[in-house]
């Protein structure tokens, strides 16, 4: 009997193959786990920046509304560099929730949340509930038409979602409408609430995604890879990272300057529709870009529902999605994931446009 000493060169083909087809998804993990680091550090560099400029803001800003809108005059004109540090704490707290976006997002498609611990990515989900919530307290303090306008509209919807609607337009404005009186309560709630909720949760977040990485860092060194996790390992890139927001916020700031627009008055202003900010775009009502019915209190049924899958999914994201943990991802999960974000998406770029 003959035996071929013929090499396999089928069986060959189809290792090489596995071992590419192996190797590329590697990457892909390795390029989101880059994106997933590098955003979050982008998110901390701009969190300081919003707290050091909100502390110099601070010393000139009067929350009543008597006196509100001229103490922003009085920062933008008289105080030096008052509109340039008006204009990057603008800047940086939109910029700072794009970066937050981006992490959490990253951190999904990349199962991140998986390798560490399930609060993780809870703590993660609350610290962008919360920023949501800063940047929609904020908008007010100006007192000016545009600022007041755009956040009854948003307050509006609040009202509206079933069941915590009026609870969290209560919290927020201390009535069942805005009003005078609701904007020092926006201005304690943006300065100390907030701010305090805010930083126990990013504590927690940082110390258990520490613990998280300092186990997989572990686990790597005994099977031989060599890629480091530790704050040393990044310091430089994060750095030039943070060197490079710079160079993109300040020019920003100095060439588009914010404008403080007209002062709200109560009794002569007139009342008109006004956008929230883009990161509430969703409220305008599916892909309508927004009607006048919203901002008289109207529901929105497609919003409702987006909102309610949003922070179900958000919650319990880590819990059923336990498929991951063999390599495979649950594709109900990521369908779900991938409609609410494109809806996302798709309506704060077409309310953007409009």
């Amino acid at each position: 009997m003959i035996t071929s000493n013929k090499p396999d060169y089928q069986s060959e083909n189809n290792t090489i193959s596995e071992d590419t087809g192996g190797q590329k998804k590697k990457n892909a993990a390795l390029n989101l786990e880059f994106i997933n680091n590098y955003s979050g550090s982008a998110f901390i560099f701009l969190l300081i920046v919003q707290v050091v400029t909100g502390m110099l803001l601070v010393f000139y800003y009067k929350g009543y509304p008597e006196l509100a809108f001229e103490s922003v005059l009085h920062i933008n004109s008289n105080v030096n560099s008052g509109w340039f540090i008006k204009s990057l704490h603008t800047a940086a707290s939109n910029a700072m929730i794009i970066c937050l976006m981006i992490y959490m997002l990253t951190m999904f498609l990349g199962k991140l949340y998986y390798d560490k611990e399930w609060s993780v990515w809870i703590t993660g989900f609350i610290l962008l509930l919360i920023s949501a919530a800063s940047l929609f307290t904020g908008k007010l303090l100006p007192w000016s038409e545009a600022s007041y306008y755009s956040t009854m509209t948003a307050v509006n919807y609040i009202g509206e979602i079933p069941l915590v609607g009026n609870f969290l337009r209560n919290v927020f404005t201390g009535g069942d409408k805005l009003s005078s009186i609701s904007l020092p309560r926006f201005y304690g709630l943006h300065i100390s609430v907030i701010p305090i909720i805010f930083i126990i949760t990013l504590v927690i977040h940082l110390m258990t995604l520490h613990k998280g990485k300092v186990i997989i860092q572990n686990e790597t060194l005994k099977n031989g890879n060599d890629r480091l996790y530790f704050p040393q390992t990044f310091l430089l890139r994060n750095l030039l990272i943070w060197a490079l927001i710079l160079a993109v916020m300040v020019p920003i700031s100095i060439y588009t300057p914010w404008e403080p627009g007209n002062k709200m008055d109560e009794l002569i202003s007139e009342p008109k529709f006004e956008k929230p900010g883009w990161y509430f775009n969703f409220m305008l009502g599916g892909l309508n870009g927004g009607d006048s019915k919203l901002s008289s209190g109207g529901g929105n049924i497609i919003s409702n529902i987006f909102i309610a899958a949003f922070v179900i999914f958000g919650i319990i994201l880590p819990f059923v999605d336990k498929n991951t943990k063999d390599g495979k991802r649950s594709k109900l999960v990521l369908a779900a994931g991938a409609i609410l974000f494109l809806y996302f998406l798709s309506v704060t770029i077409i309310g953007f446009l409009k």
